[in-house]
């Protein structure tokens, strides 16, 4: 109890309590703005910008929850091929034969049922946003539109997350 009459004890006996505002509740009021979010359960593709060797890259990462990795039979070491329509909204992960190009599915190591697929960005490949400006983005595929079958995902992107923003 001491701890909650500090108040009194230093002698501020007409002081209103206080009221403390919630930073998780900031941040998602501020929708879109700079800030950390969430992670997601859902299948989604993540850009970040970071500099190495005094340039700007933008780095991809897709990660596939287990649930749906499960569906697609995805593996450990699958090496996938990434398509995309040209307006970057439809997007599909295959499977390739042996010997074929494709990224490896790799594992987070706190949670190895999970996929992920790592690499750099290059042009050609949509910009989440649509706007190059954008240094980190997140698009959450829509699992409604989702198709799964084996050795195969195509979805669609639903809604897009931009944490934080740099110059045009």
């Amino acid at each position: 109890m001491k701890q909650l009459n500090w108040l009194k004890d230093t002698g501020m006996k007409d002081h209103k309590p206080l009221e403390f505002i919630s930073v998780s509740e900031v941040i998602k009021n501020r929708a879109g703005k700079a800030g950390r979010l969430p992670v997601t359960n859902n299948l989604s593709i993540t850009q970040i910008c970071r500099t190495s060797n005094n340039q700007i890259v933008r780095y991809m990462t897709i990660r596939i929850p287990e649930d749906i990795m499960s569906r697609a039979r995805f593996k450990k070491g699958d090496r996938i091929d990434i398509g995309f329509t040209d307006d970057g909204s439809i997007w599909r992960l295959k499977v390739v034969p042996n010997g074929e190009q494709g990224y490896s599915i790799t594992t987070p190591s706190n949670n190895p049922k999970r996929g992920q697929l790592r690499l750099t960005w290059c042009e050609g490949i949509p910009v989440i946003g649509n706007d190059r400006a954008i240094t980190k983005a997140r698009a959450i595929a829509d699992e409604k539109s989702m198709r799964v079958s084996p050795a195969e995902i195509i979805f669609t992107i639903g809604e897009v997350r931009i944490e934080a923003r740099g110059e045009s």
